[in-house]
């Protein structure tokens, strides 16, 4: 390989070791001129890269014209080809070609946007979007749904809950201390006095916490519900499928999309992601409210802010947006090297916490004035990003430690395993697999 790269001032040639004879050596001496020549794409590069490097790799030449593969590399921060800045660094090949007194580049963009961890989506991408207006009971979603609420803090940040086998369980956090209830569920939730516990499985069941006891099970089907959410009034719980009365326990609105959802902090909207795009729905009439348009593909987790300010989504090979609600309009678009599968704010809403498929967790300044931190399981990343993922993460209410629930998709029995973080350290305080575990405190 030719060794030929070109610094930030300039793109100043430094040629290192011996160069091919003519005519590549004529061309080699050249290239710098013909880069200088080229308008738009060397325009591109200039705007979009901090501190640029240009490595020629392989050079074919006739008297007539060239073609280069020139590898770049640099500091993301500012529109590059289409794709908002992200401050991270990147490598991508692109094509210089030469014919007369014409030179042009071609980038590779599937290897740029693969070197933005296949995540970046232009910000002029999401949007409002006043269209697609379809009544709650009547739209339609191509989204499977996320297990994106299988683990959650108490309101007193006393207790976690998680579902994982065939049980639910709840742990005491300053001692350890499992008790369990019966029946499989892919979603948990606390109600917002901390005196029930909803998990939705083959139907949603409400449990009193002090007794332990079961005192409703409603909307069975034959399949699991993936979601579950209560009010922040706690009168409503909202699943895939419908929202229900939780004293009653009546269907009072039908839903038709299925995939991740949560209701605004004031409670009047319901957010729902769908196949690219989040719609959004009055939880008092079920009319649909402008939906947020993102990239094409499934949305993998919904989350609103504490504050309600910011609405975090996240997609299957996408990244995840900070949207503005007030301002209608991006807040930030957060990259990652793996999709993020789970999604939650810290109480505060000062950070927001991003489970990925390969099973590392990250947890990013919301203001972005300081960097990510990744918190790696002890047990490694997952092998098969393809298939593994964290279901779900939860940040506790005093901010100091962090849960996720992590599958690697496989028979295996240890496939599911929970990992409770301290923050501080950044290290696991406690790990279990629910499907060994053993309740410590009767029910």
């Amino acid at each position: 390989m030719i060794a030929t790269r070109y610094a930030a001032a300039g793109l100043a040639v430094v040629l290192a070791g011996c160069l091919p004879a003519s005519p590549e050596r004529a061309y080699h001496a050249t290239l710098r001129e013909e880069l200088e020549g080229t308008r738009g794409s060397l325009a591109a590069l200039r705007e979009g890269l901090s501190e640029p490097q240009l490595e020629v790799e392989r050079v074919l030449t006739d008297d007539a014209s060239s073609v280069a593969s020139v590898r770049v590399r640099g500091l993301h921060t500012g529109p590059l080809f289409g794709f908002p800045p992200t401050g991270r660094r990147v490598a991508f090949r692109v094509t210089l070609w030469r014919q007369a007194n014409a030179a042009w580049i071609v980038p590779d963009l599937p290897e740029l946007r693969a070197s933005l961890d296949q995540a970046a989506i232009p910000a002029e991408m999401v949007r409002d979007d006043p269209g697609h207006r379809v009544p709650l009971d009547e739209a339609h979603s191509a989204n499977p749904g996320r297990f994106d609420a299988a683990v959650a803090f108490s309101p007193n940040g006393r207790e976690l809950a998680f579902g994982g086998g065939q049980r639910i369980w709840l742990m005491e956090l300053a001692s350890g201390a499992l008790r369990s209830f019966e029946g499989p569920a892919v979603s948990v939730v606390f109600s917002p006095d901390g005196k029930m516990l909803a998990a939705a499985g083959l139907a949603i069941s409400l449990l009193e916490l002090s007794t332990g006891r079961e005192v409703a099970r409603f909307a069975p089907r034959e399949w699991p519900r993936a979601g579950l959410r209560f009010s922040p009034d706690g009168r409503l719980v909202a699943s895939d499928g419908g929202i229900w009365d939780a004293a009653t326990h009546e269907q009072v609105l039908k839903i038709r999309p299925i995939g991740p959802l949560v209701f605004s902090p004031d409670g009047n909207e319901l957010a729902i992601g769908t196949s690219g795009r989040v719609r959004r729905f009055s939880t008092a009439t079920g009319e649909e409210l402008p939906s947020i348009r993102l990239s094409d593909g499934p949305v993998q987790s919904v989350v609103y802010s504490g504050s309600g300010e910011l609405l975090a989504m996240s997609q299957f090979r996408g990244a995840t947006v900070l949207w503005d609600r007030k301002a209608h309009r991006v807040r930030r678009i957060l990259q990652h090297e793996s999709d993020a599968t789970a999604l939650a704010f810290s109480p505060a809403s000062d950070r927001v916490a991003c489970g990925h498929r390969d099973g590392t967790v990250t947890v990013h300044d919301v203001a972005g004035l300081t960097p990510a931190v990744l918190l790696e399981s002890p047990r490694g990343r997952f092998p098969n990003p393809h298939w593994d993922l964290v279901r779900s993460v939860a940040i506790s209410r005093d901010g100091s430690l962090l849960a996720s629930l992590s599958d690697k998709n496989s028979s295996h029995p240890r496939s599911l395993l929970l990992e409770l973080w301290d923050l501080r350290s950044r290290r696991v305080v406690r790990s279990i697999y629910p499907s060994e575990a053993t309740p410590s405190v009767p029910r």
